[in-house]
């Protein structure tokens, strides 16, 4: 599942929901629909502002795995890192009016 929760300029804010729980599936998905995620050195011709991030945009939100021996699901969510939230001010600010 792939939900846009904003849009600026050539940018977009996206919330993905992948089936396998791979990366690379959501990188190669998105390339393939024209979109490749910022600071993606496969898919996307390096930007400078790219260079500015130092890594590929993106955030695990929350991940839901189940436990071991009992097989209880377990959900852990973390904020968006700092590095991330830095470059959403410089170059997508109004990404930060979206709730992450």
């Amino acid at each position: 599942m792939i939900r846009a929760l904003g849009h600026e300029g050539a940018y977009s804010l996206l919330e993905v929901h992948p089936i396998t729980g791979r990366t690379h599936q959501i990188r190669a998905h998105l390339a393939a629909l024209g979109q490749a995620i910022v600071g993606d050195p496969v898919y996307r011709e390096s930007q400078p502002f790219d260079l500015a991030l130092g890594r590929q945009f993106l955030h695990a939100y929350s991940l839901t795995l189940c436990r071991y021996p009992d097989n209880q699901e377990m959900t852990f969510t973390a904020a968006l890192t700092s590095d991330l939230r830095d470059w959403l001010v410089n170059y997508f600010p109004t990404a930060l009016a979206c709730g992450i």
